[in-house]
């Protein structure tokens, strides 16, 4: 199994780390946490984005704050 790191994440999606960093700080993206390393599991950020995609999810959406 290989778990994504914040660079790798952000590549693959063209996000920045920053936008990732609070996704993962507001709980609205899935992660895995050992101590203090963050990895991202790329079946369950799939399923995320293919939820987000369906307009589904809007977990981040807190009063239309954006990041």
């Amino acid at each position: 199994m290989h778990l994504l790191t914040y660079t790798e994440l952000g590549k693959e999606l063209s996000l920045s780390i920053r936008y990732l960093q609070k996704c993962v700080k507001h709980k609205n993206l899935p992660y895995v946490r050992f101590g203090r390393a963050i990895r991202f599991d790329p079946i369950k950020i799939t399923e995320w984005v293919n939820n987000r995609n369906q307009g589904t999810d809007n977990s981040d959406r807190k009063d239309n704050h954006k990041y």
